[in-house]
């Protein structure tokens, strides 16, 4: 694979890009998630859906039966007409509490690692693509910069081989997330240095004619495009975040044979706390609104010419943070929509009285201008606020107290209309304080 070969092929208009569909759509939880969760990722505009692998956390004696348990969800989650993946973490001995990271001198342990990763592909039959994660959690403390990172490269050339081997009807992709993390040089997610280290050194591997082959595909981070960890980091250090990938680094991988240019963008739709929320630890957070953030994204991601894109969530996320969860499938099925009209659709979906739905998607909007997400961002990378007619936060309580639910609802929301409005009205009172 050429992948340092700049593409000669006639670069399409960007306004034909930016009005494409994106193919891929997809959501990416840590365990198998609930029956009834399916249907209304389907009806929202999901196609692909990604579980992480938690087999090298389980004990050998068990990991059997674990892997049969994961094989069947990923059958059910096909069964409901997704495209299903397995995602691989590069650390070894993992646990959600313990990260033994991995320690390159002792080779018999990145072996072992590799021997896991080739059970699970054996043993998940039914799995349609597998992916090789980079950082985060992952990498090795004793790494001596780009020493580290080719560890893991060739870690990720030996997992393509085994994907191709035991499972030739899937695809495989790599994902470059925090794969910084492989280059301990006193570098650390809270500086603009470790996300600068993240676009070089995928740079570099994405220039080895070697470290794919044509038909694998990439998960980009897109962490320079969104993640408030991330710009918060460039704003202290008074720089600017390189977007990447771009169309130019896009273009020059499908020309090579690289067929799937996949964001992965993790944190934003089921918010995950980076430290700023305060919703940390035991505090839960309540339903919030992003659409202006993830309307943003999504349009970063069309014009760099991504043609996939994972979003997360978990458990109870996918009712949590229903319109996000929404909106992010919309905007990647249609780029003519806007965060408004997404609102007002997705406000139709719990109310059929037109003057709850217009209530409704005004509560919506002032849930976003009061969202944390958008207050753990640096001032300058703020989007303009949504036009709302509540002036505080009493309005908008008595106005969704007004709102009368759908009771059958026409639409296969994850959870009663009321349901739903009960946790708006949460997020108010949190807003109230």
């Amino acid at each position: 694979m050429a992948c340092g070969v700049r593409s000669e092929k006639k670069e399409r208009p960007m306004e034909d890009k930016m009005g494409m569909a994106i193919p891929s759509v997809g959501l990416y939880t840590f365990s198998p998630s609930p029956l009834g969760h399916y249907a209304f990722w389907k009806a929202c505009g999901y196609n692909t859906y990604q579980l992480l692998d938690g087999g090298q956390s389980v004990p050998p004696e068990q990991r059997e039966s674990y892997y049969r348990s994961l094989n069947k969800a990923v059958a059910t989650a096909k069964k409901a007409g997704l495209t299903v993946g397995v995602l691989f973490l590069s650390n070894v001995d993992y646990s959600p509490t313990t990260i033994n990271y991995i320690p390159l001198g002792d080779k018999q342990r990145l072996s072992n690692r590799v021997s896991e990763i080739n059970y699970a592909v054996k043993a998940l039959p039914n799995a349609d693509f597998f992916t090789f994660f980079g950082g985060d959690p992952g990498g090795s403390p004793d790494t001596l910069g780009m020493e580290g990172v080719l560890v893991w490269k060739h870690m990720a050339k030996e997992v393509g081989e085994i994907v191709r081997r035991e499972a030739p009807k899937a695809f495989y992709n790599v994902s470059l997330w925090a794969v910084a993390h492989f280059d301990y040089l006193q570098i650390s997610p809270f500086f603009a240095d470790f996300w600068e280290k993240e676009v070089h050194y995928s740079e570099i591997l994405l220039q080895d004619d070697e470290f794919l082959r044509p038909g694998d595909g990439i998960e980009f981070p897109m962490h320079n495009y969104y993640r408030s960890l991330a710009l918060k980091a460039y704003h202290d250090a008074g720089k600017q975040p390189q977007r990447y990938p771009t169309d130019a680094v896009t273009d020059r991988l499908k020309s090579s044979g690289i067929a799937r240019n996949w964001a992965w963008t993790y944190f934003l739709v089921d918010e995950i706390d980076d430290g700023y929320t305060g919703y940390s630890g035991v505090k839960k957070h309540p339903s919030q609104a992003e659409t202006r953030y993830i309307h943003q994204v999504v349009n970063g991601a069309r014009s760099a010419g991504i043609n996939g894109m994972i979003a997360n969530t978990e458990g109870e996320g996918t009712l949590i943070e229903a319109l996000n969860v929404y909106a992010y499938a919309r905007f990647c099925n249609d780029s003519k929509l806007t965060p408004e009209t997404v609102i007002d659709e997705f406000a139709g979906h719990y109310t059929d009285d037109e003057e709850s739905k217009a209530k409704l998607a005004q509560v919506i909007r002032f849930i976003e201008n009061h969202s944390t997400w958008e207050e753990s961002i640096p001032e300058g990378y703020r989007l303009p606020k949504l036009a709302c007619r509540f002036k505080d936060v009493h309005e908008a309580l008595e106005a969704i107290d007004q709102v009368k639910p759908l009771k059958v609802p026409r639409f296969p929301v994850p959870e009663p209309a009321s349901a739903y409005l009960d946790r708006l009205k949460d997020r108010l009172m949190d807003i109230k304080g």
